[in-house]
């Protein structure tokens, strides 16, 4: 399964739950991949204290920004991390910061 700066759109309840629902759907060795934005991804309009589940109103769209904490919360269980990292990317014209992240459901 592949998300790509899709998982930030949601409240914590329903970014845990879809979290589980793709790990419940995957077979054992199932990969997820997935990016989001990242806590100091200011230029898109990160809060200056991201650690809180409450979404940020960007241009009109509510979404998250995600901390290693958070991602720690969404991975809980049978995750097993094969990459996780932070990287900055150009996009519109602007720094994007990102979390690139590569799971797998555990055997």
């Amino acid at each position: 399964v592949v998300a790509s700066l899709s998982l930030h759109y949601f409240n914590r309840k329903d970014t845990v739950t879809i979290f589980q629902d793709v790990r419940r759907l995957l077979n054992p060795g199932g990969i997820l991949a997935f990016r989001v934005d990242a806590f100091d991804n200011v230029e898109s309009g990160a809060p200056a204290d991201a650690a809180s589940w409450t979404r940020t109103s960007v241009d009109g769209v509510s979404k998250q920004f995600f901390t290693p904490e958070k991602l720690a919360t969404v991975l809980q269980g049978p995750w097993r991390i094969l990459s996780q990292e932070k990287l900055t990317r150009q996009r519109y014209g602007h720094r994007k910061s990102i979390f690139e992240v590569i799971t797998q459901v555990q055997k």
